[in-house]
Formats: structure tokens, sequence, C-alpha cells
């Protein structure tokens, strides 16, 4: 499982949905089920997202 906390929090102080960034974004509302299911996304829309929060991506992987 993905943790998008860190995009639902921005998400939060930014005072948006997740419908509205969505709609911002071009994105469909199936890529915005996933990220609550927790679920892995295209990187087109994680780089999209990064742009519109003014932030980068970041991968970890576990070992």
């Amino acid at each position: 499982m993905i943790s998008y906390s860190g995009l639902l929090q921005k998400l939060n102080e930014k005072g948006l949905t997740k419908t509205a960034l969505a709609k911002e974004l071009g994105i469909s509302s199936r890529t915005m089920a996933k990220i609550g299911r927790g679920e892995q996304i295209a990187n087109h829309v994680l780089e999209k997202t990064a742009v519109f929060f003014g932030c980068s991506t970041r991968k970890s992987s576990a070992f």
C-alpha cells in the first residue's frame, strides 16, 4: 500500500477537495479513488500534482 498522506495534508492546507483537485489537474475520479485506496497511480499524475503544489515527488523503497 502506498501512503498519500502528504498529498491529503496539502489538500487540507489549501482547503481543496479531492474532486476539486481532480478537476484542476484534469485527472479522473478513478485516479482519485486509487489515491483514496492507497493504490499506485501513474507517474505523470504524481508529477502534475507536485507541480500544482510546488513540491517534488519522492520515492522510497522498503528493504
